[in-house]
């Protein structure tokens, strides 16, 4: 194969060897339930088809899709069920279940059931076996706060109490019911972790999803694993998508995410080759110098600041927005919040060290002593304390205090995404922060136990003997006073005026070292940098006690970090990109020395184009017939090298139909194009063309007749749409647009105009289609021409005012 990939005849490879992958994402995830009520068993499969293979004689329904929080883990189930209405008691909390459809057991015992239906219609459900704190010790008394149901193993349909068989309407199942935890219709946060659900876009975004494949995702990842292993001087991408929707968002998705990829990379490759704690304005000055090294990253990675408008924006030395921009960047990894995964901090591949926070310290062994702990353990205890703070933007940045007011929304950093802080409400820390404190988060509690008091309880020798106030205030003055890892700040609204004075940690007051560690809570998942004391969870609450573990090699993000990496640089490719920048782009990929590695293409880049040596193509799902394929996979591999084709097989029936046998695409039929022009619409629409071609060569000719014509295609055939809809005071016209004085002209022009069309279709239009662009014909299309236009135009004005 790589000798006939050599061998070359009239510049031609004589083989062109081509390997072809065909890969699936996941599809949805679902559970079949088993066992008995006294011990449930729950059995995963990676797709429905797999588990209707091994439960054959179940019903579609009776398979629970799986959702999982995407903070810790719990896992959850799905299901619609028909006429449910739920009642609540105190706090709106479900009580039971009401209008389902009566009916008894063999004793004799009165029972409701309530039939499935299909997603999106009846009452949705969010179900669960267990909680994740109750994995190793059983049900917990927490879990009773929300019932029960019972559910039929074959049919699925939802029970209020158990029963022997199945009482549902054609089913009478004789197994068990099984009994599974209702949480309602929705989650307003997770029971486990109590990540909240969110609002965007006038939806609700629960915290948790659906384990399935996201498309976009998966194609990103595959496209950076694709232009990573290839060879230097090779490392070209061009990834199909059947549609401009498709290609737009696929090429916009990756452009953002491979952006932050990247930074973080170049983040984590300074703080480990440094080799000694770094300051975060030392790690924004390291990658200022490899900016001012390679300026092409300012274009790749900061394409805000090179438009023509930036200089106005951010002003003419380029090198300070860039240098802000980097700081915002940095210190946006570092402010990540406690509950997200995808930064260098959870991922244990860094931490921060807080100045003055170690065993030497006088207070710090003060307060050790009174807590009950030795001191190596109280500077950990005070380190997770001070994270969590600093990770929750209670921190004040010196000279640039950006967590210490609010923003306007102009703000051209945040307006241009370098800056994350549209909606952001600045807080700080008090000692004991009252009702009118609404800016500051109090360590000692007015009422209760505050997060602070609960965790340094948790954390005592003796928690029953130990003065929780006294050891929190000593704490808060060896912060203030003796280290000043807080500092007294005043928040300030957009205008400058004051609104409160708080303490926030000093980002003077700490450095980020290298790391290989992390520590992660056995119940609710969350990750932390440092063993806590006793091994007890941080978050409020929460039970749980903490595993140590190694960064993740199976985590594709901790496992870019640790290789060399070349940021997939993706643009567009589509007939919504103007014509001069499509063909810049083209140009720049194929330049071996162009930015421009990977392009997001329709199906009109399969034909008629030359890419030049491109050895990979991807494919963002399976192509309609086979003819489609061998196109787009005949880019790769033209000049005397192998190819690699990958074709990412989504979850519809087609591209599975595919997945199963490739065999039926790489070996199906292909036929030869064919194009009908005896199609009198078709025609139509060239005659009138070209009827508007001569019109607009008139319209250019002196005397009025040119006049004429060009005032007729001014007001008829506007540049802006809005000219149909407005009048000249900006007014909505009370009636459209009258064609009138284009029927007039065109009937004027009639003949000249017909002798013109009949010649030029007798020289271009084909014979066998010839009768349809005779004189008769075009005679009768001029003629409607205008009738034509008018019910366009009325037809906009009736969809539009």
């Amino acid at each position: 194969l790589i000798l006939g990939a050599a061998a070359q005849k009239g510049g031609e490879s004589l083989l062109r060897p081509k390997v072809h992958f065909f890969l699936r994402g996941l599809d949805e995830m679902v559970v079949a339930l088993d066992g008995t009520e006294a011990s449930p068993k729950l059995h995963l499969f990676l797709s429905l088809n797999e588990a209707k293979q091994c439960y054959a004689g179940r019903h579609d329904d009776a398979f629970l899709p799986i959702l999982t929080c995407r903070s810790c883990g719990q896992h959850f189930f799905e299901k619609h069920v028909l006429d449910l209405e739920f009642a609540r008691g105190a706090g709106n909390q479900i009580r039971g279940f009401e209008n389902g459809k009566a009916a008894q057991d063999n004793g004799g015992q009165e029972n409701a059931f309530w039939s499935c239906s299909p997603e999106g219609s009846g009452t949705r459900l969010v179900l669960t076996n267990r909680l994740l704190e109750e994995a190793d010790g059983g049900p917990t008394a927490r879990s009773t706060r929300w019932p029960r149901a019972w559910f039929c193993r074959q049919c699925g349909a939802m029970h209020r109490e158990p029963s022997p068989r199945c009482l549902a309407d054609g089913c009478g199942h004789k197994e068990s019911l099984l009994p599974l935890i209702v949480f309602g219709s929705g989650l307003s946060a997770c029971p486990s972790c109590s990540t909240p659900s969110f609002q965007i876009g006038g939806r609700t975004v629960e915290p948790a999803r659906k384990v399935q494949a996201v498309t976009v995702s998966d194609v990103h990842i595959l496209a950076q694993a694709m232009i990573n292993a290839a060879p230097e001087g090779h490392k070209k991408l061009i990834i199909f998508a059947d549609s401009r929707q498709d290609a737009a968002f696929q090429a916009g998705w990756m452009q953002d995410h491979a952006r932050r990829i990247r930074l973080r990379h170049m983040m984590h490759q300074v703080i480990a080759q440094e080799g000694s704690p770094l300051p975060l304005d030392a790690i924004t000055d390291k990658l200022m110098e490899l900016f001012r090294k390679d300026q092409n990253l300012v274009e790749t990675l900061l394409p805000e600041l090179t438009g023509e408008e930036a200089p106005a924006i951010f002003g003419h030395n380029k090198w300070v927005p860039v240098y802000k921009a980097l700081r915002f960047m940095v210190l946006r990894e570092f402010t990540t919040g406690v509950r997200r995964t995808d930064c260098l901090e959870s991922m244990g591949l860094a931490r921060v060290v807080y100045e003055g926070v170690n065993a030497r310290s006088k207070g710090l062994r003060e307060w050790a002593e009174v807590v009950g702990l030795s001191p190596e353990e109280a500077v950990d205890a005070v380190s997770l304390l001070l994270d969590i703070w600093r990770r929750s933007r209670y921190l004040h940045v010196t000279n640039e205090p950006i967590f210490s007011h609010y923003h306007a929304k102009d703000d051209p950093y945040i307006q241009a995404g370098l800056l994350n802080l549209r909606d952001f409400h600045p807080q700080g820390l008090l000692l004991s922060a009252g009702p009118t404190d609404k800016f500051a988060r109090g360590l000692i509690a007015q009422r209760g136990a505050s997060a602070v008091q609960a965790l340094v309880k948790k954390w005592a020798k003796r928690p029953d003997s130990l003065d929780v106030d006294n050891a929190v205030t000593l704490l808060w003055e060896f912060l203030t006073g003796e280290v000043k890892i807080l500092k007294k700040v005043t928040l300030r609204s957009q205008k400058e005026i004051p609104l409160a004075d708080v303490w926030q940690v000093n980002l003077d007051g700490f450095v980020v070292e290298p790391s290989h560690v992390k520590e992660r809570c056995t119940t609710c998942q969350r990750i932390a940098t440092r063993h806590s004391p006793k091994a007890v969870c941080t978050r409020h609450h929460c039970p749980g006690t903490t595993t140590t573990e190694q960064p993740d090699e199976e985590n594709y993000d901790v496992w870019l970090m640790g290789r060399p990496f070349v940021m997939v640089s993706a643009e567009e490719h589509t007939a919504q990109v103007p014509g001069e920048v499509r063909n810049k782009i083209e140009q720049d990929f194929k330049s071996r020395s162009g930015k421009t590695n990977c392009l997001v293409a329709t199906p009109t880049l399969e034909m008629g184009v030359n890419i030049g040596a491109l050895d990979m193509a991807l494919m963002r799902n399976v192509p309609p017939r086979p003819s489609n394929y061998w196109q787009r996979a005949g880019r790769a591999g033209r000049e005397e090298r192998m190819a690699v084709v990958v074709t990412y097989c989504r979850r519809s029936n087609h591209d599975r139909y595919f997945f199963d046998d490739p065999l039926r695409l790489l070996g199906g039929n292909i036929e030869a194009p064919a194009f009908n022009l005896r199609n009198p619409l078709m025609v139509a629409k060239h005659i009138r063309s070209a009827i508007l071609s001569e019109l607009l060569l008139k319209s250019t000719g002196p005397g009025r007749t040119g006049e004429r014509v060009k005032g007729v295609l001014d007001l008829l055939f506007p540049t802006f749409i809005r000219s149909y809809l407005l009048d000249k005071e900006n007014h909505f016209r009370e009636s459209p647009t009258g064609t009138a004085p284009l029927k007039a002209l065109l009937s004027e022009m009639k003949e000249g105009l017909a002798d013109r069309l009949v010649s030029l279709f007798t020289r271009h239009w084909p014979e066998e289609a010839a009768e349809l662009a005779d004189r008769a014909s075009i005679e009768q299309v001029i003629d409607e021409t205008a009738d034509q236009l008018d019910s366009v135009i009325k037809r906009l004005h009736r969809r539009l005012t």
